[in-house]
């Protein structure tokens, strides 16, 4: 019968490959898109990133939800988990317990500003014929959220699975 890695192990290279993805993404992955017209397709939206200026507004664009801030909280929280679990060598730790809240305080955090720029995106998609504009939601907080919960969710089942009577 195979053994198993250590679970401790494995959630270290779990923080280091969301380490790696989430930094690389987050500046990348567009948070929304808006385009002048009716029903235009993705590609013709122009993408807003975290690194670009949520307030240069197109067409009669209503200001963005000033989130940027806070989705840089998120960011970094999810970095200082993962870092503590890179680093820490004693699992079960104090210190790795605060770092699975400062998970889910991410993910958490990047679910509220996901809403609220879901409804950013809702109250700016107009077919008025005179202010026709499409906008789109981006897939940055998606793929954040997801990337936040992984390694929770990965501990979850270990969790679970070391309390079946039968260890199976």
């Amino acid at each position: 019968m195979p053994t198993l890695p250590n679970t401790f192990l494995v959630r270290k290279a779990v923080s280091a490959i969301k380490l790696v993805v989430m930094g690389s993404i987050f500046f990348t992955l567009p948070a929304y898109g808006m385009g002048l017209g009716i029903g235009m397709p993705a590609s013709k939206l122009t993408w807003v990133t975290i690194l670009d200026d949520w307030f240069d507004l197109i067409g009669t664009q209503t200001p963005p939800p000033d989130v940027k801030p806070v989705l840089y909280t998120a960011f970094g929280l999810s970095v200082l988990a993962d870092l503590a679990f890179l680093f820490i060598r004693v699992p079960g730790s104090t210190v790795l317990q605060v770092a699975r809240t400062f998970d889910y305080a991410a993910g958490i955090i990047a679910a509220v500003c996901g809403e609220l720029l879901l409804e950013h995106v809702a109250s700016n998609t107009s077919s008025n014929a005179l202010a026709p504009q499409t906008a789109a939601f981006g897939s940055l907080i998606s793929v954040m959220m997801i990337l936040v919960f992984v390694p929770l969710g990965y501990e979850l089942v270990v969790l679970f699975d070391k309390k079946t009577p039968d260890g199976d």
